[in-house]
């Protein structure tokens, strides 16, 4: 997604996090943002749904969804 190509040496040792770092939805967060949810849909062909699975069984558990 980040355009780069992506090792496994650079995933071993973290330094993949300075390509992806551009590319995070929380950098875009300023000082004390609006709160928001945002979670993976069943049919997303980027984001695996299995990403959201948890997110939807403690909801689900505490009654928000």
């Amino acid at each position: 997604m980040s355009g780069q190509a992506i090792t496994a040496k650079e995933i071993a040792d973290g330094s993949y996090l300075q390509k992806v770092m551009p590319i995070f939805a929380a950098m875009r967060a300023k000082h004390n943002p609006i709160p928001t949810f945002v979670a993976y849909g069943a049919y997303d062909k980027v984001q695996p749904f299995a990403a959201s699975i948890c997110i939807i069984v403690l909801f689900s558990f505490i009654k928000l969804c």
